[in-house]
């Protein structure tokens, strides 16, 4: 069900329904997770999702942490796919602890005050502990996607993970135990797109040959506050993410 391949067919956007996700990091997972459902419970046939960072307009350049996010859009068409291929599994996690720990607004105030609105560390060492609790949650949220899927973790042959940090993606497959599985990595050239993290990543790794039709693909993503999914797919020959 992952793909941005689309039939010559006219499409009628007046007449679809129109959502929005409050994913933050997380909302390209939450969006699969949507138009997984949609698909197939028959209630759409192709969904449209969009992801968008503009993390430059609440940056604060004196904040050291305003190095890791980027500017950036990605646009994923999700569709029907063949039995065997596209989403196979998921796994999600809410951890409500971690609320107060990136936020945008004006420091001090509340967001609807007066004065400039700006992404920062309300709670550093919150930040800090949510960052590994995502990762201390890779492991079980991974075996629970692999048993939804029906595969495991020999199986799986790519690693597609938030860009969070550089060290992320690297703990992920190290926590995972998967030293042979390819990993793309775009922080070093795009720092974090947030949402559109996972797309572009895809997207990158099928471009450069680390992603391939037939591949096994395990996908993790958290947002502050926080929330975390993991995803298991297998990519198909119409897979393809812009």
């Amino acid at each position: 069900m992952l793909g941005s391949w689309v039939s010559g067919r006219t499409c009628r956007p007046r007449s679809a329904p129109t959502t929005g996700t409050e994913g933050a990091c997380n909302a390209f997972a939450q969006q699969v997770a949507v138009a997984h459902a949609l698909i197939g419970s028959g209630q759409a046939r192709y969904v449209l999702a969009v992801q968008s960072s503009a993390q430059s307009r609440v940056l604060r350049q004196e904040d050291p942490f305003s190095a890791w996010f980027g500017d950036g859009a990605t646009a994923v068409v999700l569709g029907p796919a063949p039995a065997g291929e596209g989403v196979l599994g998921l796994a999600h996690l809410t951890d409500g602890r971690f609320y107060g720990a990136l936020v945008t607004g004006v420091p001090g105030k509340r967001w609807t005050d007066e004065g400039k609105n700006v992404l920062y560390l309300a709670n550093p060492r919150m930040a800090r502990e949510q960052f590994f609790a995502i990762v201390e949650h890779a492991n079980p949220m991974l075996d629970r996607a692999l048993a939804a899927a029906g595969l495991g973790r020999k199986d799986i042959g790519v690693i597609v993970t938030h860009q969070a940090a550089a060290w992320f993606g690297p703990a992920i497959q190290a926590i995972w135990d998967l030293p042979e599985a390819r990993r793309t990595d775009t922080f070093a050239w795009a720092s974090s797109l947030s949402g559109a993290n996972l797309p572009m990543v895809m997207a990158t790794g099928e471009r450069e040959g680390t992603l391939r039709p037939g591949d096994v693909v395990a996908t993790i993503s958290g947002a502050t506050g926080m929330t975390t999914t993991v995803m298991v797919m297998r990519w198909g020959r119409r897979s393809a993410i812009s």
